[in-house]
């Protein structure tokens, strides 16, 4: 009796044992795949066999069938695009692959509809794509906070996206050759790319936008009349950017903007703005949104704050 209940308390630690290992693996792969980026782990899912059986193969398939979207990555732009590469490159395998081996006819029939359904916003797409490219760089855009290295990126990133959207296009085409539908987003698509072009085009178009959005722009009038507050703003400046020249300035805030606590209604600190034009030591020309903070006592941030909204170029000559 005491040996039979000491091989089972044996079996039962065993149990425990291999059940702790498997879950401590299952942990490990889990966090594995965790910091994996969205677009491997959907390469790595791609890589995965199908099921022999025609019906169920067909069934994965078709479940989980997407058309490939490109995410930008501005830290890693031709990462990202490595990336993504290889994902199309599996996304493409994974069809040769299924039309490879035995389908279920009826179920790719069965899903003609749903399949109809999901290339309506395929055409949207590719026009909005099409829309960011012409806008990048530009005024409307903001290139005066990008780096051109963004702008280059934000624009590869609309040609890629064209380009999986082809890619997903195509696959519709061998699901089901004979969809109408398919044919007109199919020439929007290669218009798309035909008019883009390859890739010393993208940054061609890239650089002219943002020539284009350089020349246009224009420092603030200035709304307020007040030498104090200028000669702060302006010794302020100097101390934060003891490497530019000082060249002028407009206030843009008429006076202070009193800031309240939201509970007791007591001064918190008030605000002032303006925008300084000044001169790098390269030549640039440069416009600076300045704002001054005067915090009061009782916060424990009294005194001046200066800091630098944020910087635009301006071309010299339009000073």
């Amino acid at each position: 009796m005491r040996f039979s209940r000491l091989l089972a308390c044996c079996a039962i630690a065993a149990l425990f044992s291999s059940a702790a290992q498997a879950q401590s693996v299952r942990d490990r792969i889990g966090q594995s795949r965790q910091q994996l980026d969205p677009v491997t782990a959907k390469t790595q899912a791609l890589g995965e066999p199908l099921p022999a059986d025609a019906t169920k193969r067909t069934w994965q398939f078709m479940t989980e069938f997407e058309v490939p979207e490109f995410e930008a990555d501005l830290k890693d732009c031709d990462g990202a695009i490595e990336r993504f590469t290889a994902y199309v490159q599996a996304y493409n395998k994974r069809v040769d692959d299924f039309f490879a081996g035995p389908v279920e006819a009826r179920k790719i029939k069965a899903d003609r509809g749903r399949f109809k359904y999901k290339i309506r916003p395929i055409d949207g797409r590719i026009n909005r794509y099409i829309d960011t490219f012409d806008r990048v760089g530009t005024t409307n855009s903001l290139s005066g906070f990008h780096t051109r290295e963004d702008d280059i990126c934000i624009a590869r990133n609309q040609y890629y996206n064209i380009l999986a959207a082809k890619e997903g296009l195509a696959a519709f085409k061998r699901l089901y050759p004979d969809m109408a539908e398919l044919d007109p987003v199919i020439a929007l698509a290669d218009s798309a790319m035909e008019a883009i072009g390859g890739r010393e085009a993208i940054e061609v178009q890239v650089e002219k936008n943002r020539a284009q959005a350089l020349s246009e722009v224009r420092m603030r009038a200035a709304v307020a009349n007040d030498p104090q507050r200028e000669g702060r703003f302006r010794s302020g400046f100097q101390q934060a950017f003891p490497d530019r020249t000082y060249l002028k300035q407009s206030l843009i805030s008429r006076g202070w903007v009193v800031y309240r606590h939201w509970l007791t209604g007591r001064v918190e600190y008030s605000e002032t703005e303006s925008q300084i034009a000044s001169k790098l030591p390269d030549g640039r020309c440069f416009l600076t949104t300045l704002s001054w903070t005067r915090h009061e006592a009782w916060t424990g941030k009294s005194g001046d704050r200066f800091r630098s909204m944020y910087d635009r170029q301006i071309l010299c000559e339009n000073l």
